[in-house]
């Protein structure tokens, strides 16, 4: 299915590894991001520097998720159900590679993780070259460091909880992929 994104989309990235395991990128385009990030920023709780859905009150969670709405973020959740986070990991990258190439994405934006930032960036330009595309810039980033992580972050873990807090998120989700 093709998303039809607008031009100058970015993707914005974090997994939930709880129950499954899920990539969700979250989709700006780069005309919005310092109006989004200022919004995001507004939504943590005082005294924090980031939002991290599993730590959270459900006010802030709540208040969060309005502040996505109101921007009119969407995502796309790539899953898979391989028993080894390792594969699983790989082949959602797989599948979203091959979205930013169908769509033209020039930025991609991935949540630091120090244990498994050089396999991301191995598996990356193994299928960047596999699919002969040369226009993506990509990046880990850490936490603090991105707003939009944390909008990932927030459907990742509301998606992964089911319920009221999945059907909070609905109109966030653009698709939601197998890997």
């Amino acid at each position: 299915m093709a998303l039809d994104l607008p031009r100058q989309s970015q993707f914005f990235v974090d997994e939930c590894k709880a129950k499954g395991y899920y990539l969700v990128a979250t989709i700006a385009t780069s005309a919005s991001l310092n109006v989004i990030r200022t919004e995001l920023k507004a939504g943590r709780h005082r005294g924090t520097d980031y939002v991290h859905f599993v730590r959270e009150r459900d006010a802030v969670r709540n208040r969060f998720i309005d502040i996505m709405l109101d921007c009119q973020l969407t995502s796309i959740i790539y899953a898979s159900s391989a028993n080894r986070h390792v594969l699983a990991r790989e082949s959602c990258i797989h599948a979203m590679l091959d979205d930013i190439v169908a769509e033209g994405i020039r930025a991609l934006t991935i949540e630091s993780d120090a244990s498994i930032d050089a396999a991301d960036r191995r598996i990356i330009a193994k299928r960047l070259k596999e699919l002969r595309y040369a226009d993506l810039r990509y990046v880990h980033r850490g936490k603090k460091e991105e707003p939009l992580l944390w909008a990932s972050d927030a459907i990742a873990w509301c998606y992964n909880r089911e319920g009221n807090w999945r059907k909070k998120i609905t109109p966030l989700i653009l698709d939601v992929r197998s890997c």
